[in-house]
């Protein structure tokens, strides 16, 4: 099954003349693409995700996408449930990603070999774990939990369960994309929608093109003007950039600016955000070919 990291209805917006065009940042080399068979992995999270919670979310988005933001030039005003579901959306697009399914099959891959990693797992899955014990068993569960009450039942269960990891009794090892999935959640997809939405949008229209990396939503520290991975998102100097379109981007930042406007992007401030989604990129970036083939020469000017 075919999973995008990236919807397809956004890639539909970085094609020009010339199509699609897709950079593998390991060597530099671009080639043609068709928006169907790009920014995808095969089972990169389970089918219950893909037809149900994003599938949800990505359509809602979609349909704001081509009504409310596509085609503004003067300025984009979202109603607060709109921006609210645009900030989850944009959230989402930092957690699914395939190097973060890349982890979690190194995490379960080190608990093969060290029970302490695996005791991790096992705690950090309790309501997992605890819906195993419920079905294995019901009876005793529900006799364990009249006698002792629901929490200390957990507390009791998990221990067993971490004894008989560590002395080898059972080989704890859950599915990473299961793992993942964790990870892809309504609580957490609206912790970052809550986090995004109190700072200050403001939109860039640029004819010059922008492109659109594997890992969309940019995290850059104006002030040291520099990339980080694990920068905090809401702390002070630090700027998201989140590229829609060949000529939309936004940008999200605390300090106050024009919010809802959509202000002319320059030359200079295209090729900087674009170099933003080159360095923050995981694998690839997409886009126009009248960008995207400049970027592979060295010459994103």
């Amino acid at each position: 099954m075919k999973t995008h990291y990236i919807p397809r209805f956004i890639l539909e917006q970085f094609k020009d003349d010339g199509g699609l065009f897709q950079l593998t940042t390991a060597d530099m080399t671009c080639r043609p693409k068709n928006p169907d068979n790009c920014g995808f992995v095969r089972h990169l999270y389970t089918p219950e995700l893909e037809t149900g919670l994003l599938k949800t979310l990505d359509d809602e988005v979609s349909r704001l996408c081509k009504k409310w933001i596509f085609r503004r030039r003067a300025g984009i005003v979202l109603r607060p449930w709109q921006r609210q579901r645009i900030a989850e959306w944009i959230g989402l697009a930092s957690i699914r990603t395939p190097r973060r399914l890349s982890h979690f099959q190194r995490y379960v891959e080190a608990a093969r070999k060290d029970p302490t990693e695996a005791l991790e797992i096992l705690y950090g899955e309790r309501v997992e774990v605890m819906r195993r014990y419920r079905e294995v068993n019901p009876s005793a569960y529900q006799a364990i939990v009249r006698e002792v009450g629901p929490k200390a039942t957990e507390l009791m269960l998990l221990a067993a369960a971490g004894n008989a990891i560590r002395e080898g009794r059972i080989n704890y090892l859950p599915d990473p994309q299961k793992s993942f999935n964790q990870y892809i959640n309504e609580e957490r997809i609206r912790l970052y929608g809550r986090h995004l939405i109190g700072m200050h949008w403001t939109w860039f229209y640029s004819h010059y093109g922008f492109v659109i990396g594997d890992n969309p939503m940019a995290v850059w520290h104006s002030v040291r003007n520099n990339w980080k991975e694990d920068y905090g998102i809401i702390r002070p100097g630090v700027e998201i950039t989140f590229p829609f379109s060949q000529n939309l981007c936004l940008r999200i930042r605390r300090r106050q600016s024009r919010q809802d406007m959509v202000l002319y992007c320059d030359r200079e401030r295209t090729r900087r955000y674009n170099r933003r989604q080159l360095l923050s990129s995981h694998e690839k970036v997409f886009g126009p070919s009248r960008r995207i083939k400049p970027m592979a020469d060295r010459d994103d000017s």
